[in-house]
């Protein structure tokens, strides 16, 4: 649907390509964006003029899902590559009411891929002695998804444990604010959290 909100949503999915890329450093990726990128500039300001036409955004829309599935491809090979030597067991993570995430060391046949980086980082926050992170372990169907073997602060440089621990501090001491207050939503990361 053409709208304002659809249009800011398509901005936003840009930047988390432009990230990806600058991270590995994915010139073919970097370039494709780029055009897409420069169509959705053309197609705002037709918007904002009032000369889009629908058929002309449902064609940009479809463009973009073909090269979505692309990049999804992609990032999913190199997320799984950059940490390879990295095992996790078969389990599920409940992501939110209607959503659950599972991880198959071998795929099966449709079933959305994510990449185990999803799953180590938010053990990681299951691992942490907060509120929030008891909830989060909750929602992991088994207690303990990496081999015995490894630790999770091995797996990322020091600066990177860093960021994730200040970063589920930071959503851990809002969920305590607004769950206090009996609020429903308003929390950064997890707020289905706030409904149970």
């Amino acid at each position: 649907m053409l709208n304002e909100n659809n249009l800011r949503n398509i901005k936003s999915i840009f930047f988390s390509y432009e990230n990806f890329c600058n991270l590995y450093q994915e010139k073919l990726l970097k370039n494709k964006i780029k055009k897409l990128f420069k169509k959705y500039l053309d197609l705002r300001s037709k918007h904002n003029s009032n000369k889009l036409r629908r058929n002309i955004y449902r064609n940009y829309v479809n463009n973009l899902r073909k090269f979505d599935k692309e990049f999804l491809s992609n990032s999913f090979t190199l997320l799984e590559k950059s940490l390879k030597n990295y095992y996790i067991q078969n389990h599920s993570y409940k992501f939110n009411k209607k959503i659950v995430f599972r991880y198959f060391i071998k795929n099966k046949k449709n079933i959305y891929k994510i990449p185990k980086i999803f799953f180590i980082v938010y053990f990681f926050y299951a691992s942490c002695k907060l509120s929030i992170s008891k909830k989060i372990l909750k929602d992991f169907s088994k207690k303990k998804i990496i081999e015995k073997k490894k630790s999770f602060n091995n797996i990322f440089e020091d600066s990177f444990n860093e960021y994730f621990r200040k970063k589920i501090k930071y959503i851990n001491k809002n969920y305590e604010i607004l769950k206090k207050q009996n609020f429903n939503s308003g929390l950064y990361r997890f707020s289905w959290y706030l409904k149970r």
